[in-house]
């Protein structure tokens, strides 16, 4: 919120920027959580991990995460050599546009590959890592699915149709893959649940 506005844009109507403090308060706020939260599991709270549906789970991931990437940086090759994209949304909001780049492409899909490497090579050691990564991934996927479900209602026609389905997919692996990390702990929850009404 606080670095994609096009704050001197008269087009953009509204106040987020006197809330300011509120977006300092959950930045901090959410590194606090991210920390305290890494000494939360260990490796005994790790699932045990299935090799050959881990490596197609992991195939499949980085298949759309490299389809993100390469959709963005067309993107961005498009805007250098000719300045603007087919819907005319980047001259109607560049440093938004700059920003979700940067962030995705810097951020967003590093941490990606990072995640599923280590769910590879180490995913019981790296087992609160992975429930950061994913949570991360979670959050910041449902937001831009709602966001983008939200714009298509209202006929926005800058909505970008192959990236919402990329991104609808990734974000459905991403709620598949928190689960396989906590399914052993919601089944454990279930069955202590219905011992205790035994």
């Amino acid at each position: 919120m606080g670095i994609g506005q096009e704050w001197s844009n008269s087009a953009y109507s509204g106040n987020v920027e006197d809330y300011w403090w509120l977006f300092g308060i959950l930045v901090i706020g959410g590194l606090i959580l991210l920390l305290g939260s890494l000494s939360m599991f260990t490796e005994a709270d790790a699932p045990d991990f299935k090799p050959r549906g881990l490596q197609i789970y992991v195939g499949l991931m980085i298949v759309f995460f490299l389809l993100f990437a390469v959709m963005w940086i067309s993107q961005i090759q498009q805007v250098t050599s000719t300045g603007d994209l087919p819907d005319g949304s980047y001259k109607a909001a560049p440093t938004a546009f700059w920003a979700i780049r940067y962030l995705d492409l810097g951020v967003s899909i590093p941490l990606g590959f990072l995640a599923l490497s280590l769910m590879l090579s180490k995913p019981k050691k790296a087992y609160s890592i992975l429930l950061l990564f994913f949570g991360f991934f979670i959050t910041i996927g449902t937001s831009v699915d709602m966001m983008a479900i939200v714009q298509v209602l209202n006929g926005d026609t800058e909505t970008a149709k192959n990236g919402l389905v990329i991104f609808s997919i990734l974000t459905f692996f991403s709620y598949g893959g928190l689960f396989y990390l906590v399914k052993d702990k919601l089944h454990r929850g279930v069955v202590k649940s219905s011992d205790n009404q035994n």
